[in-house]
């Protein structure tokens, strides 16, 4: 890593000013301290960890700062086939401490169960982070894996936690007694056993919502279902699968 980067400021050490060179050296001195090598930082885990402690210490314009210098660095490298991908680039500049990017109440996942328990339907979007649009198309009985807790979607594979599957059991062995099921049956319906509606949806939960004084909407489910994946070290391109996202700037664009 030493090497590396000393060939990267001897680039940089006639072509930028005195106070840029400063903030080279001294940015790019901080990960030779902690990293052994570029192979070892160049992974998403510890590049989200990096931010995280960039996020928690410095203000956002250091910060961007400080990631700018990182990407010029990764993309030398990458130039010069000392790496063969650049991931930094996948992580986008903005502030990465997603916690300070939605207010208190969203992060109580807590006050966010206790609306999922009035309903199986709020459970099952909790535990899979679908899409209302996803939901209303692909909600159907040969969509579910039952074996293996999952809802299957033509591009990825959601699973259902214990709590959300366990409802949706019971929810299922209620409808077979009183209604003939197939595999193009909706997974839920309303009360007069109808296809849901997206304003159904949506009125429905903010109803549920507001009998426990609460202020949430049906999109919050989706975001802190991100938040509990990111708390439990959940790894980025994992959640990008899970959700549906396209990249990583999509992830954190949804957390604005």
């Amino acid at each position: 890593m030493k090497e590396i980067i000393e060939k990267f400021l001897e680039s940089k050490k006639y072509t930028s000013s005195s106070n840029t060179y400063k903030a080279y050296f001294s940015d790019l001195k901080y990960l030779e301290k902690h990293f052994d090598s570029l192979i070892e930082l160049n992974n998403y885990d510890k590049l989200h960890k990096l931010k995280k402690y960039l996020s928690e210490k410095y203000s956002q314009k250091t910060i961007a700062r400080k990631w700018s210098v990182y990407r010029e660095f990764f993309t030398y490298c990458l130039n010069k086939k000392i790496i063969k991908d650049n991931k930094i680039l996948n992580i986008s500049n903005e502030l990465a401490n997603y916690e300070n990017k939605i207010s208190k109440e969203k992060l109580d996942h807590k006050l966010l169960e206790l609306i999922c328990d009035s309903n199986p339907i709020w459970w099952f979007f909790y535990s899979t982070g679908v899409r209302v649009k996803e939901f209303l198309q692909y909600a159907k009985l040969k969509n579910l894996n039952l074996v293996n807790k999952e809802f299957i979607l033509p591009n990825r594979k959601t699973f259902l936690c214990s709590k959300a599957f366990n409802l949706l059991q019971n929810h299922l062995k209620k409808r077979e007694v009183s209604e003939y099921l197939n595999l193009d049956s909706d997974i839920f319906t309303d009360f007069k056993g109808q296809t849901l509606t997206e304003n159904y949806l949506y009125t429905a939960f903010i109803i549920d919502s507001k009998k426990l004084g609460l202020n949430f909407k049906l999109k919050d489910l989706r975001k802190s279902l991100i938040i509990r994946l990111l708390e439990n070290n959940a790894k980025a391109e994992d959640i990008i699968y899970m959700l549906g996202f396209k990249s990583e700037k999509s992830l954190e664009k949804f957390l604005t």
